[in-house]
């Protein structure tokens, strides 16, 4: 297998193995101690070597494909017109941003039929220069082949089927395996089978402090935040001309407390715009009403919506929508509105954008500032480009200096000369994978038993709790036959209870575990809520406020703070414990950056759609 980068071409070949080139002006050679190549490219080699060390293991059960890389099979897609789709997981090393790190970055594909994307008896497009695949159905090798059946494309461009972060669930445990976390976990145990000992992959874990996150206290923050707008009028303008929505989201207002106005009482007022679909504008070819109705309300706070969305008919949209607009109003009036943490008023936090003028490679810095509630935003100047840079450590100003198309976030301490970055470094916070695929596991190996009767009959006589549970089980002893319970009816008894959690503990305990607590917060996914950070290493994880969903779809990131050394400083882990940016939980990065990139959306000349304003609710 080989790896490319520049004018170096490395190849890794069996131990033994004789390669002759014909070319003169290529040489080859050994590379060995500090010739060797670096370990980032020595994973990637192994990595994609792997599909040829596992096929000479016979032993291999997990449906896999021998493509560009190796490709996990989560699930067969069959289309109303006949034609297939393969949806895969692969898994890739990465390098880590503003870290010297590594990390796995496990990820959705697909594979569909080729004659999908003819069009008049010619490939289109977007598929002309794709690599075509053969699928062996025994072995699940899919290989190169010029006129293939499959090519690495979905069949609709904007339907990209994708496998969820992780699916647990204990009525269900096979699903585990159809998710990308799955997906990783079975890439480990192959690389392990693949290499032994030659060659391992250590995940990094860390002893972190935790900032819990208290639910009921985050509801009642956000009932006051949607407070703000009761009582205060806004303006409903519809560019959709679908009055069903219209009435809709009036009715939405009036159940908050929020009169329509058909006027703004100033300048600086509220506006919510209701659009349909982006690309209804731009197949229809009209104009995005967004910039006109921009021109008529120069400072006005304008938070649009589809009709779409409205019609959703969901409680989260429209909160969603609040929040947005109470977040632009702050920008709009100058100060902010809601009850946030306190800020240091000598903190500048900078974003980087590409310059407004297209015609113009370089980038701007803009800046916010909080004092006293009163929310600065400008556009740096290069004085005070230079006076925070000047502040920088080496090491920041050639993270800074490496940054072409993201630049880091940067938080300039005036009153310290210091200055902060701050970046998500792309690794993913997982669960204990192992301890969760082998409890799995287990609940599915136990599901192909039946219970034997006198299991049950001992926890209702014999242990404390057996009588509280006694109305649900005495049904389940009614429909036994031969002594044996069916497996899906006693893996219905719930596990909330404390005689419920007793239960399904006494069968686990005689050989049939049915039921656990998956995501608890003694669980294996109870490290996936609440904020964890490591002070001494600058890296943070903002999770959610309480357990994780059954099905999650995104993997939390890790980030990391650049401070020079030293630790987290005293106002950073209360920035991130505002609620209405990532809806009832907290923000990835301190608050102020959120006011920063709306911000950016309002510089001229940048044109900009409506439709893009829509939150992703």
């Amino acid at each position: 297998m080989s790896w490319a980068s520049n004018d170096r071409y490395i190849a890794l070949i069996a131990k033994g193995q004789e390669f002759n080139f014909s070319e003169e002006d290529v040489t080859v050679k050994r590379l060995l101690d500090d010739a060797a190549p670096p370990p980032k490219v020595i994973l990637a080699l192994l990595t994609n070597a792997l599909p040829t060390q596992l096929a000479n293991n016979s032993q291999r059960q997990s449906p896999w494909f021998f493509a560009s890389n190796l490709h996990y099979v989560v699930r067969h897609k069959q289309h109303q017109n006949g034609y297939q789709e393969i949806i895969c997981c692969k898994v890739r090393p990465m390098s880590c941003r503003g870290i010297f790190a590594q990390h796995l970055q496990p990820s959705t594909t697909t594979f569909s039929s080729r004659e999908a994307h003819f069009y008049e008896g010619k490939l289109v497009g977007r598929a002309r220069n794709k690599p075509s695949f053969d699928l062996d159905n025994a072995s699940q090798t899919l290989a190169k082949n010029t006129e293939g059946a499959y090519l690495n494309l979905p069949i609709f461009r904007a339907d990209k089927s994708r496998a969820p972060a992780y699916e647990v669930s204990a009525k269900s445990p096979e699903k585990f395996q159809r998710s990308r976390l799955g997906a990783l976990t079975l890439f480990l145990s192959d690389f392990h089978k693949a290499y032994g000992r030659m060659a391992k992959i250590e995940l990094r874990s860390f002893q972190a402090k935790q900032a819990n996150l208290n639910k009921r206290d985050i509801d009642t923050d956000y009932k006051k935040l949607i407070e703000l707008l009761s009582g205060k009028p806004i303006m409903l303008i519809d560019s959709s001309e679908d009055a069903a929505a219209k009435d809709m989201l009036a009715k939405a207002l009036a159940e908050r407390g929020v009169s329509i106005c058909s006027e703004l009482s100033s300048q600086d007022g509220a506006i919510l715009h209701i659009v349909k679909p982006k690309d209804f504008y731009e197949s229809s070819k009209l104009n995005d009403p967004y910039p006109e109705l921009r021109s008529r309300f120069p400072k006005a706070a304008i938070q649009s919506c589809t009709n779409e969305s409205i019609h959703l008919d969901n409680s989260y949209v429209t909160d969603v929508l609040f929040t947005e607009l109470i977040v632009k109003s702050e920008i709009a009036q100058g100060k902010l509105l809601a009850d946030y943490p306190s800020l240091p008023a000598e903190l500048i936090f900078m974003l980087a954008t590409k310059h407004p003028d297209k015609d113009k490679k370089s980038s701007i810095w803009l800046c916010a500032q909080v004092t006293d509630q009163q929310l600065k935003l400008w556009e740096a100047s290069q004085t005070e480009i230079v006076q925070a840079f000047s502040s920088a450590t080496k090491a920041q100003l050639q993270r800074l200096d490496s940054s072409k198309k993201e630049f880091p976030y940067v938080i300039y301490d005036s009153h310290n000369e210091q200055l902060m970055l701050l970046e998500d470094t792309q690794a993913i916070a997982i669960p204990n994978h192992v301890e969760l695929t082998k409890l799995l596991g287990q609940i599915e190996h136990d599901r192909q038993k039946t219970v034997p009767i006198s299991l049950v009959h001992e926890f209702l006589t014999d242990h404390p709790l057996g009588p509280d549970l006694a109305s649900t089980l005495e049904p389940l002893l009614a429909r036994a036959l031969g002594g044996q319970l069916e497996v899906d009816d006693v893996a219905k008894v719930h596990h909330r209870s404390r005689a419920e959690i007793a239960f399904h503990e006494h069968l686990a305990k005689h050989g049939h575990m049915l039921n656990t607590s998956l995501r608890g917060k003694d669980g294996p996914l109870g490290g996936m809520r609440d904020i964890w950070y490591v002070p001494d290493q600058g890296l943070y994880c903002a999770g959610s406020k309480d357990s994780p969903q059954q099905t999650t779809e995104n993997f939390s990131h890790i980030y990391h703070l650049d401070h020079a050394g030293m630790s987290f400083p005293d106002w950073f882990i209360s920035s991130l414990q505002v609620w209405h940016i990532r809806h009832r939980n907290p923000t990835k990065i301190p608050f102020v950056f959120k006011h920063l990139h709306e911000f950016q959306k309002l510089l001229p000349p940048m044109t900009f759609s409506a439709a893009s304003d829509e939150p992703s609710a």
